[in-house]
């Protein structure tokens, strides 16, 4: 059996996947063509009341034929309905008959189905993220994976491990901050977010455009405290959670944050973070006394939502 180079785009481990739900027609004549399939998972720590990916359902796949291109007849464009809760519980598959002798390029990609977030162009090899609209929105996570095989020899099955093209920001703070703005009768409820990122990614390749403003607008706060430690100990209160399109060698970004009254559209409270790191699959938390002002922040990342928490030199 051949073996099937998958090229991952980001870091986390593999795990197993689901049995086979769908076999594309044969293209050329059937005996020279071959089944490959994919079954298709997630792995890593996934965040349990906001942010746990169960939103990303929907399963795209573009098959990219080296001699011939995009191979609508073989793909599972947006628009298809059948697909919208393909991707369940983070696993999925896919047969697809490929020609003998041909290389391949075969994209996978889960989103949260009729989103309003990203518009997926596979005969042009994108992914667009928008950059306005509300924070805090779950369906702006995402989930994804390419693979590679050099030339088709005879039939093969390889599992493939999806992981965040995007990087996930955080802001929390800090349990005795939350207090004493209690204690001084600040209502709040909403966040928002402006961050200047990439905004397209080229799904062949990883590659993401040139950075561009983000204008996320006040939303409601996640609901819960971080569940995620060790903030969830603390009792810490989670502020703003968002994803936002990062490329695989990451980088820095100047955030700004604000904070809403309850109810409203009235800032309490902005805020301006330099050099934050965005870094494709990981969790960049900004912690601190968000709500009385003394602007004395703490970054940290934590590579695949998973393992201990890098401070970062700001």
């Amino acid at each position: 059996m051949k073996r099937i180079l998958c090229i991952i785009l980001a870091a986390a481990a593999t795990l197993l996947a689901a049995s086979c739900t769908k076999e594309a027609g044969c293209f050329g004549t059937c005996s020279d063509t071959v089944e490959a399939r994919f079954n298709l998972g997630f792995a890593g720590t996934l965040t349990k009341a906001f942010s746990d990916g169960l939103s990303a359902t929907q399963l795209i796949v573009g098959v990219y034929d080296r001699q011939l291109g995009y191979l609508s007849s073989l793909s599972i464009a947006p628009d298809a309905t059948g697909y919208k809760n393909a991707f369940s519980q983070f696993q999925a598959a896919y047969s697809v008959r490929l020609v003998k002798g041909h290389g391949y390029d075969i994209v996978f990609l889960a989103v949260a189905p009729d989103n309003d977030v990203y518009t997926v162009d596979l005969a042009n090899k994108t992914l667009t993220a928008k950059t306005d609209g509300p924070s805090n929105v779950e369906a702006r996570d995402a989930f994804y994976a390419v693979c590679s095989i050099d030339r088709v020899t005879e039939a093969a099955e390889q599992n493939v491990t999806l992981k965040r093209p995007l990087a996930q920001i955080n802001v929390i703070t800090n349990k005795a901050d939350y207090e004493v703005a209690l204690a001084a009768g600040v209502t709040f409820g909403k966040s928002s977010l402006n961050i200047k990122a990439p905004k397209v990614l080229n799904l062949l390749d990883g590659t993401v455009g040139e950075s561009v403003d983000y204008s996320l607008t006040p939303e409601v706060m996640p609901q819960s405290n971080p569940d995620f430690a060790p903030y969830d100990a603390n009792g810490d209160y989670w502020i703003l959670t968002d994803y936002i399109l990062a490329g695989s060698d990451g980088g820095n970004a100047d955030v700004t944050f604000g904070v809403y009254a309850e109810g409203e559209n009235s800032e309490l409270y902005s805020h301006s973070v330099p050099n934050v790191p965005l870094k494709r699959n990981w969790r960049t938390n900004i912690v601190g006394d968000v709500l009385t002002v003394n602007n004395n922040f703490v970054l940290t990342v934590v590579p695949s939502f998973d393992g201990e928490e890098q401070p970062v030199q700001l």
